[in-house]
């Protein structure tokens, strides 16, 4: 992305930094999101009377 095209954007989004690399992850939030859906998945199963092999 050009300078140009960074500082526009950036000033759109109200923030004066670009990162330049991936954004961090927030592994404890990803950990609750997986462990919701994997419970989500075998109340589902459990409902649909298909056996759960989420493990």
């Amino acid at each position: 992305m050009s300078d140009s095209v960074s500082r526009d954007a950036s000033a759109r989004a109200g923030s004066h930094q670009v990162a330049d690399g991936p954004l961090p992850i927030d592994m404890a939030v990803a950990r609750r999101v997986a462990g919701a859906k994997r419970v989500a998945v075998s109340e589902a199963c459990r409902a649909a009377g298909i056996p759960d092999g989420s493990g």
